[in-house]
């Protein structure tokens, strides 16, 4: 057991020793994008001061996404849907307001696509073929020329367009997940997290800190606690208890009659 953790220690040194290297390398060659915002395509969507919910098809996303439906419903968040998620999203009732893309992976379908205000296609370089495939579906796509994966790559969408908050779900946010994990773009995840900073909230922690809208009938409940209260401490007073006579000399008279 001991040499199989002093091999598990091992490994994950090498592990951390490889990201800290292919983090630097992409930050040499991306700085623009994730430094300076240059590249990040301008969208149609109003961000601006409004809180994004990104949607990944990640370990128990079906959950996080029904654990956030309070928020959804009611602070009406613009919503990102990454690759087929979108439809998911879609025949949930869900609406997608962005769907991110990758130009090496299969497409939503052509009606969850014309549905979204913006579709942001995640590529290494220009993909005309995609864009061409798209804009016959009557799509006008948008470009992020970056090697990150398209979850990482819809967050700096976000971030730069300056929203309150966003809401992962479905995305990793722990270092150890997402050694874990074991995905390709791992630097990327990690930059991008970074870049993001406390804007980012994973959806499993979002319902302690949001329990939904102060309703008319809450307010109401209150008040009726509040005037139970106030005619209990005001029966135990001596004019109080005069009160609670007369009240109860009246009734006996009303069910006499």
């Amino acid at each position: 057991v001991e040499a199989e953790m002093e091999s598990a220690r091992a490994g994950l040194a090498t592990q951390l020793s490889a990201l800290t290297h292919s983090s630097a390398e992409l930050l040499r060659q991306e700085q623009d994008l994730l430094l300076h915002g240059i590249g990040v395509p301008r969208l149609a969507s109003r961000i601006e001061g409004r809180a994004v919910v990104v949607v990944a098809r990640g370990h128990d996303w079906e959950d996080e996404l029904a654990g956030v439906r309070t928020f959804l419903r009611e602070q009406h968040p613009v919503v990102f849907g990454i690759g087929a998620v979108a439809d998911a999203l879609r025949a949930r009732q869900v609406r997608c307001d962005v769907v991110v893309v990758d130009a090496e992976e299969d497409l939503p379908s052509a009606a969850t696509l014309r549905a979204a205000r913006d579709v942001v296609i995640r590529a290494r370089g220009s993909a005309p073929a995609l864009v061409e495939q798209l804009e016959r579906r009557g799509v006008r796509p948008a470009l992020i020329d970056t090697s990150a994966a398209p979850e990482d790559a819809a967050l700096v969408v976000a971030e730069a367009a300056d929203p309150s908050v966003i809401v992962g779900v479905g995305m990793r946010t722990t270092l150890e997940e997402l050694l874990d994990s074991g995905r390709p773009g791992l630097a990327g995840a990690v930059l991008t997290r970074l870049k993001v900073g406390p804007r980012l909230v994973d959806a499993t922690v979002l319902p302690s800190l949001y329990s939904g809208r102060v309703r008319p009938w809450h307010l109401l409940l209150v008040m009726f606690a509040g005037l139970v209260a106030l005619a209990a401490a005001v029966s135990v007073t001596p004019v109080g208890q005069e009160w609670v006579d007369s009240l109860s000399g009246a009734l006996i008279d009303l069910s006499d009659r």
